[in-house]
């Protein structure tokens, strides 16, 4: 079974300087600089580090992505063994945790993240870095209001609305569930499981279940695509400041809507978006010796 760890932590330390480095044009309201990248390996773990750096060399954001052992995977995502990613981001006084059972491809949504966390992991000089480690963040800001065509100018307005059972296991009910057109023409989910995390799980554009992140054929749980055409969810843990998940909608009428799911200090009373229980039972993609997969890698 393969599997995804990403950790970031934030302090005030000096980072070495045998790390390559990139400069950052773009004025911040964090004071980066530059970033300094390093890949490293610890036991069976492999771990990319990307340190924002202050023009004093302090390290003042950072993200790290460790693949490998996930101490407590099993706490937030299904499975019986703890390998898989978590992600850990932080900026200024903020951080958060995302986990996943992916191991190759990283497609993470803004699920629970505070402001300043967004602001860091959208410049565009730390999102191009981070995609050179195939790592992606799916920002609500950056969704447009239409699908246009490059070619023919031609668009197809945004929606949201409630999940349909069909995009959903059959093990429980999830709350809040909403799917929404991406950039790409692809959909994604965001809802939130009965622990109050986040879930985000980004649909095949073709439809095809069981395929890699190119649409091709793979095997078993090293496919990216599950047996109904969705990625293997990266779950947001809530914090014990902002316990309650929720699903926001967002845009208008004119030109469209969105959505992405966040954490708050306060219970919801209210969502635009309805709880669902799945029709579809959980099973895995072939591994090639005439059975299946367990299926736990896109559970949630």
């Amino acid at each position: 079974m393969r599997r995804i760890l990403v950790v970031v932590t934030l302090g005030a330390c000096s980072v070495s300087d045998e790390a390559p480095r990139v400069a950052v044009p773009e004025a911040n309201a964090l004071g980066i600089t530059s970033l300094q990248i390093e890949r490293t390996v610890e036991g069976a773990n492999h771990i990319y580090t990307l340190h924002a750096l202050s023009a004093d060399d302090q390290e003042v954001a950072l993200v790290r992505l460790t693949t490998g052992q996930i101490a407590d995977i099993t706490a937030w995502l299904p499975g019986s063994d703890n390998i898989g990613a978590e992600l850990y981001a932080s900026a200024g006084a903020h951080e958060t945790r995302t986990f996943t059972r992916e191991m190759q491809a990283f497609q993470f949504g803004f699920a629970g993240r505070d402001q300043e966390i967004v602001d860091f992991l959208g410049m565009p000089t730390v999102a191009q870095a981070l995609e050179q480690a195939n790592i992606h963040f799916e920002s609500p800001l950056a969704e447009t209001a239409y699908i246009c065509d490059p070619n023919t100018l031609l668009c197809t307005t945004q929606w949201v609305g409630t999940c349909s059972a069909s995009d959903l296991l059959n093990t429980q009910t999830v709350y809040q569930c909403c799917k929404s057109y991406d950039n790409d023409g692809r959909y994604e989910t965001y809802f939130v499981n009965g622990n109050q995390a986040t879930v985000h799980r980004v649909r095949n554009p073709s439809g095809s279940g069981c395929k890699s992140q190119s649409n091709s054929w793979c095997l078993g749980e090293d496919c990216y695509f599950g047996p109904y055409a969705f990625s293997k969810p990266d779950i947001t843990p809530p914090s014990s400041s902002y316990p309650y998940g929720r699903t926001v909608k967002a845009g208008s009428s004119t030109p469209g809507y969105y959505c992405y799911s966040v954490h708050q200090a306060t219970p919801v009373t209210s969502s635009p978006f309805g709880s669902v229980l799945g029709s579809q039972p959980k099973k895995g993609c072939p591994t090639g010796l005439s059975f299946d997969s367990s299926g736990d890698a896109w559970m949630y």
